[in-house]
């Protein structure tokens, strides 16, 4: 930017040398430098424009009155059809990045038309990026992006976000379709987050690097992904025969490579793992059982896996970032419920216990944690994206502490960023710092944005405790980015997610008695089975307790004779309450 601070270039990621297309930082700077001596007139006026249409967007009006037209979900699916790589998965061209988001949308969408291509493009999308190089196969987790249009030559770079918003899709994706293999590599996340990316204290860090020492270079030069490529001769020499036969054919392993073309040095030669043939393929090919099939990757994955621990790994990014953290979270909080996992909710309680502990001040967020120093103001992702954590976390285990947080938080989020005047969210707070002007976005990128989350949050608020007030600013935010949305509405698929709710129908399932009842899991389980994406649980105890402060229209809703009781609701209107497991599932067969 000029020294009056107008901004006249901008990026989002330059290597330090030039790569994939991209040029290196120093090419970008030595280019700004040169283009500042000869033109420096020129660009200083270039960049007094920039900033005046900056500021005249920030300042267009807000919507019209019709942002409550259902045909927004309707024309976005319309756009993410048009964008569907029917050959591979995924949209739009390579480089492919995994917006989660957009399966979520589909998801949804598909629950409400019960439009099976929804469905499939969805449930298709999330196969062809776990059998592709994305996934780590060892490991767990998916890397960054794709580079080309099949998903087999990654970024290798793994974030904590991805990590999150791929674990939740890949649960909804179960959810909905009961395919266990999404589930499988839902599990494969968490144990990747929770063997290599959490804290000691329970929170998680952000990232590991793309670069890494190449193994089979004896200078240990860094290279992108060496952590993980494989030459042919080692995976050999680390299996049986049978295994590395069932292993090579099914990762598609060569001797001479098996990546295509060379984006970058060092990929001579060796091989990304990726499912180039199928299970069924593989056992056709090895003239051995399906079971024989899965034992023998099994034994070969631990195998390599533990080889693959003795390289030096990538560069660990150990700040601990709230926004990032609230995602995962909920990822976990979200995963114990549906996987029946009660490790996932211990360690989503202990991420947020320590946020709450370390990172809250008298209701104050900050952003960072490192090395015991705790920094940076709070922004909307911040409080939007821990509220989220804190209200799947009040789903999966009906601790009052994590409800009576997100609504303390949520207050906060309303008062500090909220623009009475057009509606939305602000990201920053007023005069937190010295801006060009306070910028607002619905936009859904690589990570969803903090207006699509609170409007998420909101919705679920009104739906917990029937306050209008809740229900009042989500549709304020929704009206102020109508336009938006009608323009170009897939690139706002998670906000769409929100809209889908206020939309509805949206469902409260309130849980009566006492959590020590033998049939309370039982019956946890039949409701956390079912995909129900617009939905709240509320758990209310016999007694009623502090809930009924916060859930005052639960109060008549009690247990029955002492049983656990079960009230399927809508807009606060209960139908007859259930008690046997049996009229249960009728019960939420009629709303699934």
């Amino acid at each position: 930017m000029t020294p009056e601070k107008n901004p006249f270039y901008g990026g989002t990621y330059f290597p330090p040398e030039p790569r994939w297309g991209s040029p290196g930082f120093k090419e970008v700077l030595l280019s700004i430098h040169s283009n500042w001596q000869r033109q420096k007139d020129k660009i200083k006026e270039s960049g007094g424009s920039i900033v005046t249409a900056l500021k005249k967007r920030a300042e267009t009006p807000s919507g019209e009155e019709s942002f409550l037209d259902e045909r927004f979900l309707t024309h976005a699916v319309g756009e993410l059809q048009r964008q569907y790589d029917s050959s591979y998965g995924g949209f739009g061209p390579a480089p492919k990045f995994p917006t989660a988001h957009h399966t979520l949308f589909l998801l949804r969408h598909w629950k409400r038309t019960r439009n099976t291509e929804s469905l499939s493009m969805a449930v298709r999308t999330l196969t062809a990026m776990a059998n592709g190089g994305l996934q780590d196969h060892l490991g767990g987790g998916f890397h960054r992006y794709s580079t080309d249009a099949k998903w087999q030559v990654p970024h290798f770079e793994k974030m904590l976000y991805d990590q999150a918003l791929l674990g939740r899709a890949y649960l909804e994706g179960f959810a909905a379709s009961r395919r266990e293999d999404l589930a499988r590599t839902a599990r494969g996340i968490f144990t990747y987050i929770l063997r290599d990316m959490q804290s000691e204290e329970g929170a998680f860090f952000s990232a590991e690097d793309a670069d890494s020492p190449d193994p089979y270079d004896p200078d240990g030069e860094k290279i992108e992904g060496g952590y993980f490529l494989w030459k042919f001769q080692e995976v050999k020499d680390s299996l049986s025969s049978e295994e590395a036969d069932i292993f090579c054919f099914h990762f598609g392993i060569q001797e001479e490579g098996n990546i295509g073309y060379v984006p970058d040095g060092g990929f001579e030669r060796k091989n990304i793992l990726w499912v180039v043939h199928d299970l069924e393929e593989t056992a056709r090919h090895s003239g051995v059982s399906l079971e024989k099939v899965e034992q023998c990757l099994s034994s070969a994955k631990k195998k390599l896996f533990h080889k693959r621990q003795d390289r030096p790994r990538p560069v660990l990014d150990d700040k601990i970032l709230v926004d990032w953290n609230g995602l995962m979270i909920a990822a976990l909080a979200y995963g114990s419920r549906v996987l029946s996992e009660e490790l996932y909710l211990r360690e989503a309680r202990r991420a947020a216990d320590f946020i709450l502990e370390k990172m809250v001040e008298e209701e104050n967020l900050y952003h960072r944690y490192r090395e015991g120093e705790r920094a940076v103001t709070g922004q909307l992702d911040d409080y939007a994206f821990f509220v989220y954590g804190l209200l799947e976390l009040w789903e999966a285990s009906f601790e009052l502490k994590y409800l009576e947080w997100a609504l303390k938080l949520n207050g906060q989020m309303a008062r500090r960023f909220y623009d009475s005047a057009r509606g939305g969210f602000f990201l920053t707070e007023e005069g937190q710092e010295e801006l060009i002007f306070r910028a607002k976005e619905a936009y859904d990128g690589a990570l969803p944005s903090g207006n699509s989350v609170a409007v998420w949050n909101l919705l679920r608020l009104y739906h917990l405790t029937a306050d209008r007030k809740w229900r009042a600013l989500a549709e304020g935010t929704i009206k102020a980015f109508s336009r938006n949305l009608e323009t170009h509405s897939s690139a706002y698929s998670q906000f769409l997610c929100a809209f889908d709710g206020l939309v509805g129908p949206y469902t409260e399932i309130v849980i009566a008695g006492e959590k020590n009842d033998p049939r309370f899991p039982e019956v946890r389980k039949i409701i956390s089975e079912i995909f129900l994406p617009q939905c709240v649980l509320i758990y209310r105890p016999q007694e009623g307790g502090g809930l009924l402060k916060y859930a005052p229209f639960v109060e008549k809703q009690e247990g029955v004779a002492g049983k656990i009781t079960v009230y399927v609701c809508s807009g606060h209107a209960c139908r007859q309450p259930v008690t046997d497991l049996e009229e249960l599932c009728t019960a939420l067969e009629a709303i699934r």
